[in-house]
């Protein structure tokens, strides 16, 4: 069952493309990160210019986090988005699986099926979102 409900959420989930979601905000983050433009990390302006050439959208999602956070995601930056946004993704699916393993060590085989019940932390990679990288922070303080 839970194999079932989370093919189920990854097949919806390609059917979103890099320029519908939120990853290039966080890419906007990292390029300003990685070039030590703190100062100008929220500037709506800049931000906007940076992600003109990049994606398609006609409008920009902008960087909203803490500065320590485009730092984390700085290494990004070393590459072009789109392979930014596979390494994100694949960074995102370790993380995801690791809280898997993480429920059912701790909790039990029924844990299995009910994380895949939850169907916003898969689709959250669809759409560039960074709720897992979240979801890991609070499995690890917990």
């Amino acid at each position: 069952m839970a194999l079932v409900l989370s093919g189920a959420w990854v097949a919806m989930s390609t059917t979103f493309t890099l320029d519908a979601g939120d990853f290039p905000a966080f890419y906007t983050g990292a390029v300003l990160a990685r070039h030590g433009d703190f100062r100008n990390l929220h500037d709506e302006r800049l931000q906007a210019n940076i992600q003109k050439p990049l994606v398609t959208r006609p409008y920009p999602v902008y960087f909203v986090r803490p500065h320590v956070y485009a730092a984390f995601l700085a290494p990004l930056a070393l590459l072009p988005i789109r392979p930014a946004f596979a390494a994100f993704i694949v960074f995102s699916s370790a993380v995801l699986i690791g809280f898997w393993y993480w429920a059912y060590r701790r909790f039990g085989a029924d844990a299995v099926g009910l994380v895949a019940l939850f169907p916003v932390a898969i689709m959250s990679f669809a759409f560039g979102q960074d709720v897992v990288l979240f979801l890991g922070l609070f499995v690890l303080s917990y």
